[in-house]
């Protein structure tokens, strides 16, 4: 008795091909993926640049030295530095920056085994990278030093004042100075670009004694001069004018707060006039 095939259906070795067609197709696309797993470090994907250096298709270390001979001029050049009206001059070299072109084509290359990763790769679908410019902070800082002298102005701190009986709170104000990590990393992202002004980074310096404690001080200040104030030592007793407290006392910033003296000479002078009187009474 022979084999039937129901109606319609396959023969057994059309099948049999189908299965031997999808497995030959799975194992190419196995063979494909493995071999651009394998070569995917080995030269950076079409269309990936440096700072606009085309380095698709190229070894690492053709790009490094693509790069380096694209970039490394610009880099060694000298910038300049506004801050307000002034405009000063940075030598690349003098500050520290160089041009790390191994550093900057890195990222293009290295084995990956990410398919999506992979699949940019076959198409012009390469990172636009950021050239790696490197400073010396010791020597970026000396060099940013000429301007910070030239654009830092100091805080002014708040001033409590007794004069004739009154006594006036005197705000204080911000002051200025270079920021200079912030400025130093704006060079740096400078350097591998064709030369514009860079704006230096200027921080605010709030004064070290807020409103609140100047205002504490303030109060402070018309209590010591509200009366006379009376001074015993030893059998001796003497009154010290309001007047002669206000002139005496000051206020000086430390640690955040607006610290009181008093000038011994002059409430020595006040104590000595106040005797005298005593005496010739």
């Amino acid at each position: 008795m022979g084999n039937t095939e129901p109606a319609g259906a396959q023969p057994a070795s059309s099948r049999v091909l189908l299965w031997v067609a999808a497995g030959v197709v799975l194992a190419l696309l196995v063979v494909g993926y493995l071999a651009l797993a394998l070569g995917s470090g080995s030269t950076a994907a079409s269309g990936t640049t440096v700072e606009g250096v085309a380095i698709g298709g190229m070894t690492e270390d053709e790009a490094a030295s693509a790069v380096e001979d694209a970039i490394g001029p610009t880099v060694t050049k000298k910038l300049k530095v506004t801050a307000g009206d002034q405009t000063f001059t940075i030598k690349a070299a003098d500050a520290g920056l160089s041009l790390d072109a191994a550093a900057s084509v890195a990222p293009a290359f290295g084995h990956t085994w990410n398919p999506i990763s992979l699949l940019g790769r076959v198409g012009p679908n390469g990172d636009q990278l950021p050239a790696v410019v490197t400073v010396d902070d010791a020597a970026m800082a000396a060099e940013l030093q000429t301007i910070a002298d030239a654009i830092t102005v100091p805080a002014v701190e708040p001033a409590v004042e007794v004069d004739k009986g009154a006594v006036t709170v005197t705000p204080g104000t911000p002051g200025e100075s270079l920021d200079v990590d912030a400025t130093s990393a704006a060079l740096a992202a400078a350097a591998a670009r064709p030369r514009a002004p860079v704006a230096a980074v200027v921080a605010t310096v709030e004064p070290t004694v807020n409103e609140e404690a100047a205002q504490a001080a303030g109060r402070l200040a018309t209590a010591a001069i509200a009366g006379p104030v009376t001074v015993t030592a030893g059998t001796v007793t003497a009154d010290i004018p309001a007047k002669a407290v206000g002139r005496a006392l000051s206020f000086t910033a430390s640690d955040g707060a607006l610290v009181p003296s008093l000038d011994g000479a002059i409430l020595h002078k006040s104590i000595a006039k106040e005797q005298i009187g005593r005496a010739h009474v």
